[in-house]
């Protein structure tokens, strides 16, 4: 999906939308940082329920839509952590533990 297509999706989407308008909000907040960041900053920056959440109120799936590693995911810490310990998974997953500061710190460099 371009961008072109992922602004239409989310034009279309503010023309439908019935509900919380904060959770739209937050939802289409994680998908732009998705496109700069990439699914995988996502997946660790949000629980997993979260994650859902916003792909279920979007209608559309992360993983198919956004890179996986995107321009700026080497400024997440928690994307460096992560890296470095070489368990993403088990991370996304929350059986390994690293700090929620940690996860969601964005470095200034």
């Amino acid at each position: 999906m371009t961008d072109k297509e992922i602004d239409e999706h989310i034009y279309n989407l503010m023309a439908t939308y019935k509900g919380d308008v904060t959770l739209l909000a937050d939802a289409v907040g994680a998908l732009r940082l998705g496109q700069s960041f990439g699914w995988a900053v996502l997946m660790i920056v949000y629980s997993p329920m979260t994650y859902r959440k916003y792909q279920k109120t979007l209608g559309l799936d992360f993983k198919e839509i956004l890179p996986e590693k995107g321009e700026f995911a080497e400024r997440s810490r928690g994307y460096q952590l992560v890296k470095d310990i070489k368990n993403f998974w088990q991370i996304v997953k929350r059986e390994i533990s690293i700090d929620s500061k940690e996860r969601t710190m964005v470095l200034s460099n």
